[in-house]
């Protein structure tokens, strides 16, 4: 067993100090587990190697992020990833991102509460090679921020925290040796 960071090394990835699996090898792609932030209660979520993200619907009122859900597109197929957060939709706004073909996430920015009663992430921000979404939800927070702009990689899952009506906590799986979404040059 070799030490990587604070990891230890195991067959199929690496384990925190904590338990939690830090990266895992499927199919020789390397998938990096970043976060989750936010709480530690809730139900766990974990959503990896569905594909390119392509789109993220967003539910939230004042008191938080009531559900978050993505659509991902692998080998020409849309697949809608699971919903995450309450099991009603019982936020005042909706709203959904939709990513463009050479698009891709670099950032995501949120807070959640500290000492209120309703545990909750309380907003997010997406932010893309190309541009900014959000914030949704309320800024008045603990923030935390997710920059994985780097090389080569790609948002390729989620994993997480919800309780019945919030997005309690979450966190990002990169597959950093895969190469970000290109434009394919059509020839005339």
């Amino acid at each position: 067993m070799s030490m990587v960071g604070e990891c230890r090394e195991e067959e199929g990835g690496a384990v925190s100090e904590e338990g939690e699996k830090q990266f895992t090898l499927i199919n020789d792609d390397l998938f990096v587990k970043i976060g989750p932030r936010g709480h530690s209660i809730g139900k766990t979520f974990e959503e990896i190697t569905l594909g390119d993200l392509k789109q993220i619907a967003i539910c939230y009122d004042d008191d938080g992020i009531n559900f978050i859900q993505m659509v991902y597109e692998q080998d020409g197929k849309l697949t809608l990833g699971g919903r995450h957060g309450g099991s009603v939709w019982v936020g005042d706004n909706f709203d959904s991102i939709t990513l463009e073909q050479d698009e891709y996430l670099t950032s995501i920015n949120g807070g959640y509460t500290q000492f209120e009663r309703k545990k909750a992430i309380k907003s997010l921000k997406f932010t893309t090679n190309k541009k900014t979404y959000g914030p949704f939800g309320r800024k008045e927070a603990l923030p935390f921020c997710f920059n994985f702009y780097f090389g080569s990689g790609s948002v390729c899952g989620f994993h997480g925290r919800s309780n019945g009506n919030y997005l309690v906590a979450i966190g990002v799986y990169i597959n950093i040796l895969s190469p970000r979404p290109q434009i394919k040059q059509v020839k005339p």
